[in-house]
């Protein structure tokens, strides 16, 4: 048996390679709202022919809860020894 619980981690992207109109682009994406996570970065770039890579910040790990921009979908799970759920917070 084991139990897994959701966290949240920061992914830091290296943007250094891209050129100052596409960067004004990224920033205009974001103060918009139209960029929201890697994926659509990693498609806006790509529409740009820029390869995008990165990497997990794993010491900006934080527990999350149901209600904590979850819409009450489980945090931690717990599973037998067949990896099904046998318990779970959240819906």
């Amino acid at each position: 048996m084991y139990i897994d619980f959701k966290e949240t981690v920061w992914y830091r992207c290296d943007l250094s390679h891209l050129t100052e109109s596409i960067s004004d682009k990224v920033r205009d994406a974001i103060h918009n709202g139209e960029l929201d996570c890697y994926g659509d970065l990693e498609f806006m770039l790509g529409k740009y022919g820029f390869d995008l890579d990165g990497e997990y910040l794993l010491d900006t790990s934080e527990g999350m809860s149901p209600d904590y921009k979850q819409e009450n979908f489980a945090t931690a799970e717990l599973f037998n020894d067949d990896n099904c759920v046998v318990a779970k917070n959240g819906r």
